[in-house]
């Protein structure tokens, strides 16, 4: 194998063994393959890029065990897996729920694990993104029609992002109006309240009045006020009539005097009566 001219060992990243040997291997097959090496030249000048113990490991390898680049690749990636602190897996799709995050929050939330998430089945995030979506028009159209790939999901669910935001704006323009009509209605109460009340008049007379209307309000308060008078009086008799006419205790209650011609309360009876006692004596002449 022919080293490629423009190859520089210098330049090569280094491998110990500690970081994530995907990402090596990415930088490496880059560096190679910008030099105008293939993958014979890959697997030959790995050890330069080797150190510590990726090296010691390099150098155990039993000989004929390997015998291309793409199994060099496998081991080196099985032998050192670094633990990947922030690795996104399928739990933490199926963990993350809409609640009280707006449509396009949740998208951008989705979308964010969805590019950590480089083993995780596209099945697998299209379940929990319709598990966890809330209930509404975006909620109802993926579970009833469930799209099959995550590009497609993420179409449909920004579609009825810019529905859900137009419906927002909405709402808030009817707010900021009710608000309005509000702030209007209790600045109007206040300066009702600041104005001095009128006072009613009763029985005013007014200069601008006829002599004829004043003697005529005149004499309607004297009637009334003879009206009063009387009946005050009539409920007064009354009370004596009955307070005469009613029983004490352990005596009877006291005779009134009646007169067939004259009624009650005049003083006597009616053979006591004059006027009785005058047409007796026409009948008997």
């Amino acid at each position: 194998m022919q080293w490629p001219h423009r190859l520089n060992p210098a330049i090569l990243p280094q491998f110990d063994g500690e970081s994530d040997p995907e990402e090596f291997l990415l930088k490496y097959e880059a560096t190679i393959e910008a030099s105008g090496g293939g993958t014979a030249c890959k697997a030959k000048a790995l050890v330069l890029a080797l150190k510590g113990l990726t090296q010691r490991w390099y150098a155990n390898i039993p000989p004929g065990t390997i015998l291309s680049w793409k199994k060099l690749r496998f081991e080196l990636c099985a032998s050192f897996r670094a633990v990947r602190p922030d690795e996104v897996t399928s739990c933490d799709f199926h963990d993350l729920r809409q609640g009280s995050m707006t449509l396009q929050e949740y998208l951008q939330s989705v979308m964010k694990l969805r590019a950590r998430a480089h083993n995780v089945a596209h099945q697998s995030i299209i379940d929990s993104v319709v598990n966890g979506i809330n209930l509404g028009p975006c909620g109802e159209y993926i579970s009833r029609r469930k799209p099959k790939t995550v590009t497609k999901l993420f179409e449909i669910m920004q579609e009825y992002c810019i529905s859900d935001r137009a419906k927002r704006r909405r709402l808030e323009e009817k707010n900021e109006q009710k608000k309005s009509r509000s702030s209007e209605r209790s600045h109007s109460k206040l300066w009702n309240t600041d104005e001095p009340k009128q006072k009613r008049t009763v029985n005013n007379v007014f200069e601008e009045e006829p002599r004829e209307c004043r003697h005529h309000h005149q004499g309607k308060g004297e009637r009334d006020r003879h009206e009063e008078r009387s009946n005050r009086d009539d409920r007064h008799h009354r009370e004596e009539r009955h307070n005469k006419g009613r029983r004490d205790s352990g005596s009877r209650r006291e005779k009134i005097p009646f007169c067939f011609f004259h009624g009650k309360d005049k003083g006597h009876w009616t053979n006591e009566c004059p006027f009785a006692i005058e047409r007796k004596e026409e009948f008997d002449q």
